[in-house]
């Protein structure tokens, strides 16, 4: 964790959306620490903080400057590279932290926010089944979020979305309620609230 100390690696916020950061660290850096580390390690989470931060703070500086393509002194492979780098974090089942909403909700990119409600709630509300299985091509364990959060915490947050929230997400969560209704009903006993979500939209 020295080098991580060193260069700080923390989510700074969204104060300023018109500005754009890129990664901390190479990008060979962060392909290394998940390969080696695996997703449930506290470097490997600090990792994905920085590359979530990075890909909805370009995300937002487009929202800002419709008429460019890619962020002004960052090339097109350098973007890029951090896009694919978040999907295989999300691929490999690093948990999201319930911080991490201010950033998911404030970004239009389907590309960032899908991978979300894809991969990670389904997880976060236990829908399939037990997640804590052993990844085939490096043996070792899946992250169970049975363990990593409070499930009634993320459904109250998800509940008390506001008109700051993006389209995109709003949307994409109308879709995963719709297309998970009738799990979502079964477990209504264990998740109280639960029908708020189902019906928020």
């Amino acid at each position: 964790m020295k080098i991580l100390d060193m260069y700080k690696i923390d989510l700074h916020g969204l104060k300023d959306p018109v500005k754009f950061r890129f990664l901390k660290l190479s990008p060979i850096f962060y392909k290394w620490v998940i390969e080696i580390f695996g997703p449930c390690t506290e470097i490997t989470k600090v990792c994905f903080d920085d590359i979530l931060e990075s890909c909805v703070c370009a995300d937002l500086y487009l929202q800002q400057n419709p008429d460019q393509v890619i962020l002004g002194d960052m090339k097109d492979s350098a973007f890029k590279s951090i896009l694919s780098l978040y999907r295989d974090y999300c691929d490999e089942k690093v948990p999201f932290k319930i911080l991490h909403l201010q950033y998911l909700t404030k970004s239009r990119a389907i590309d960032i926010i899908k991978p979300f409600f894809e991969i990670a709630l389904p997880n976060i509300l236990h829908l399939y089944g037990d997640n804590a299985q052993k990844n085939r091509s490096n043996n070792k364990l899946k992250v169970n979020y049975k363990n990593e959060v409070d499930v009634n915490e993320w459904i109250k947050k998800l509940e008390d979305l506001d008109d700051t929230s993006s389209e995109t997400f709003k949307n994409l969560l109308a879709e995963f309620s719709e297309k998970n209704r009738y799990i979502l009903r079964k477990k209504n006993l264990r998740y109280r609230n639960i029908q708020l979500l189902i019906y928020s939209f």
